[in-house]
């Protein structure tokens, strides 16, 4: 009677196969959370109180597990997300719209003047000068 090999049986044919299945499914679960969350996203990006901390309270999910997940799943941050998708939108509303810059900037979410540095540090240019270049090139 060896204890070390029968423990050795019970952790390899038992313990381990286990612990994989519950960590696939827990995997599983949590990547579609981390998917209707985006969907979620998609669909509200204009709301200016979209916060990570929220959006992990909502999941019942620690802000840091969520983040780090988000990533995984998505493949870039929260936070650079619905950047994305709010700078996205702006682009489009500067071009085919007549919305001033302002107004544009309260529709994703934004106050003006953050609006404006943060897509300038994005695209190099200011909200006006975007506008001003892909308006022209549309006619």
């Amino acid at each position: 009677f060896n204890v070390q090999h029968l423990a050795t049986q019970l952790h390899d044919s038992f313990i381990l196969p286990a612990y994989t299945l519950y960590a696939k499914k827990a995997d599983h679960s949590l990547k579609q959370e981390v998917m209707d969350l985006k969907a979620h996203l998609d669909k509200h990006f204009s709301d200016p109180d979209l916060s990570l901390d929220q959006s992990a309270e909502q999941l019942n999910i620690e802000p840091h597990l969520l983040s780090k997940n988000f990533k995984k799943f998505i493949g870039m941050n929260y936070v650079d997300y619905i950047t994305t998708l709010r700078i996205n939108h702006a682009k489009k509303l500067l071009i085919h719209s007549d919305l001033k810059i302002n107004s544009i900037a309260e529709t994703i979410g934004y106050n003006s003047s953050y609006f404006n540095r943060l897509f300038k540090r994005k695209l190099g240019l200011t909200p006006g000068q975007y506008r001003q270049e892909n308006q022209s090139n549309q006619n």
